[in-house]
């Protein structure tokens, strides 16, 4: 029983830690790494709360995964067909650029 309460637990407060939003690609900004590692892909979607024109944030993630780069694409698709994609990150802050944790897109919006 004190298994199960745990995971319960902790399954919904790493819940109330994470942030969900979503909108259209307003801009897609890769760079390159200075390091020889694979390069990042910084993006923003219109009427993002969690990111900012004036601070200069953006959502970011690294193309060091086969995931990350299927990301990538989908954003670029995304950007083209003006659909909505759906960012899940852990923090909402407007004030720094944040890592993404996952995208997606969801086709019956």
């Amino acid at each position: 029983m004190r298994i199960i309460t745990f995971l319960l637990v902790t399954t919904f407060s790493l819940n109330a830690f994470s942030v969900s939003t979503g909108g259209v690609v307003e801009r897609i900004f890769p760079t390159k790494s200075t390091t020889g590692t694979a390069g990042n892909v910084s993006f923003r979607l219109i009427g993002d709360p969690c990111t900012s024109e004036s601070h200069n944030t953006y959502w970011t993630f690294s193309l060091d995964t086969e995931a990350s780069k299927a990301w990538f694409a989908m954003l670029l698709s995304a950007a083209v067909t003006k659909t909505k994609v759906i960012v899940g990150a852990g923090a909402c802050d407007k004030t720094v650029s944040s890592n993404i944790w996952y995208l997606y897109q969801n086709f019956n919006e």
